[in-house]
This record gives C-alpha cells, structure tokens and sequence, in this order.
C-alpha cells in the first residue's frame, strides 16, 4: 500500500470515529441534564472526561514509542463502540463518569499510535497540507456528528443517539482492523 492511500485510510478511520464523537458531544449536557445532572457537575463531568483524555493520551504515548502503532489504534478504536453502548445502561452521574472514562482510555490508546502513523506516512514537503487534512477532517466531523446526532436525538432519542454513535465507531474499528491488518 502506497504512503497517500495509507494516509487515506487513516483519515477515514480518523474521519468515521470523529463523527461518532461529535454525534454526541455536542448534545452531551442535554443527556447529562436527562439524567438529573447539575450544570455545574454536568461541567466538572466533562472536564474530568477531557483531563481523563489528555492524561491517557499521554501515559500511552509514552508506553507505544517502540511498540507497533497498528495494533493499538486497533485496539483502541475498538473500545469506542463498546463504550457508546455502555451509554445505554448510564442512568445515574457515576455510571457516567465511568463510561466517559472508558471512552477516554480508547482516546489514550487510539491517537498517539494513529497520528504517528500518519505522520510516518507523510510526503515530505507536502507534510503542511497532509496535516491540515487531519485538523480539518476533525472540523468536518464535527460539523457532521453535530448534525447527524441532532436530527437522530430528534426521531430516536438518547437510545438511538448512541446506537448511531456505536454503527458509525463500529465501521471505523472495521476499517481499522481490515486496512491495518496489511504488512506493507
């Protein structure tokens, strides 16, 4: 496989599991507020989520340097499905605390292996333009998961709110697993 369509793939991985995110991200202090959440804990909540993410994301950083990238985005995309459905069963501020945990354990392992095999996959002299596909595929998909999760919230509610998010995550952790599976 060529470094462009390596880079390819990485995107629409990056891309699908984006937009799963943002599908709820946008709507996340609605379905904190559902479950009788304070503003202010709906705030800390998600705080803790982010310090949680940025925390892992470090630790693994760290722990893939000599380890091969493939299978940890494997992995760790993996595990956004499963968290997405685990949504299902939160009905109180601590279950979800612990799923929003889970979910940043997948972000831990995920983006280090991802963005350095982006990076070892770039052209060189094109590498401005190749990381401005990354930065703006995130704003695509957000722009995209917004939508998406707003007109899913309206139809299905939070049950089909993260149904959807878990289809969508669930094809990007196949795309990784096919694509990623290739030596070259």
């Amino acid at each position: 496989m060529t470094k462009l369509k390596k880079i390819k793939f990485l995107l629409y991985i990056y891309i699908f599991s984006q937009v799963g995110f943002y599908i709820f991200a946008p709507l996340y202090a609605l379905f904190a507020k559902s479950i009788d959440i304070s503003p202010r804990y709906i705030g800390f909540i998600w705080s803790a989520y982010s310090m949680l993410s940025a925390i892992f994301i470090l630790l693994f950083g760290k722990f893939e340097n000599h380890r091969r990238k493939e299978k940890y985005v494997k992995l760790g995309i993996y595990i956004y499905p499963i968290a997405d459905l685990l949504f299902l069963m939160v009905h109180s501020p601590t279950g979800l605390v612990l799923v929003l945990g889970f979910n940043a354990l997948g972000a831990g392992i995920t983006f280090p292996a991802l963005k350095t095999m982006f990076a070892r996959n770039q052209k060189k002299g094109r590498e401005s333009e190749e990381w401005s596909w990354m930065d703006s595929s995130n704003m695509f998909a957000g722009a995209t998961g917004a939508a998406i999760g707003g007109v899913v919230i309206g139809f299905y509610g939070f049950k089909g709110l993260f149904i959807t998010m878990a289809i969508i995550q669930f094809v990007a952790a196949i795309m990784a697993h096919r694509v990623l599976a290739y030596k070259k």
